[in-house]
């Protein structure tokens, strides 16, 4: 099988300090918080200064300094005290500063019980599952785990 190689120049994409990815989009962040996306759905206008960025098809999560998060596909306007989102094709996740989790989906069987979540410091939102780490070093993964991806019981974050 031959892989194709392409190279896609994004006019205008400088002064960029952080990029993500997800399924069909890119999305970055210039120095002064000025968010960018490779796909129409999922750009804003406006002056906007966001601190952290999640992008996902058809879906865009743009975290603010006072913790607030603006989306394109996904209903966050209530969330407050949040630290970092993550977007994937059924939803948007928020992780709140006391370790409990936001979540916002929008495609049938991609919702979690994010509510249950408690002591988590990382996240990342997935299309079919999610994962969690908690403050102890444990990682949860919620979703469908049909072929193994919640078999999370052996593993241990640590700093060493």
């Amino acid at each position: 099988m031959a892989v194709t190689t392409a190279l896609f120049l994004l006019p205008g994409w400088t002064g960029v300090t952080y990029i993500t990815g997800g399924s069909h989009n890119l999305g970055a962040l210039r120095g002064d918080g000025e968010p960018l996306s490779s796909h129409a759905s999922s750009r804003w206008s406006g002056e906007l200064r966001l601190v952290d960025l999640a992008v996902n098809t058809a879906v865009a999560a743009g975290l603010r300094a006072d913790g607030t998060v603006i989306s394109l596909g996904a209903d966050t306007e209530s969330w407050t005290d949040v630290t970092a989102v993550s977007a994937s094709g059924a939803g948007v996740l928020g992780l709140r500063r006391d370790g409990s989790v936001y979540g916002s989906f929008f495609r049938e069987g991609g919702a979690l019980d994010a509510a249950s979540l408690t002591e988590v410091t990382a996240m990342a939102a997935g299309s079919t599952h999610s994962a969690f780490v908690h403050r102890d070093g444990t990682v949860t993964v919620l979703g469908d785990t049909t072929m193994g991806q919640g078999n999370t019981a052996s593993w241990r974050l640590t700093d060493g």
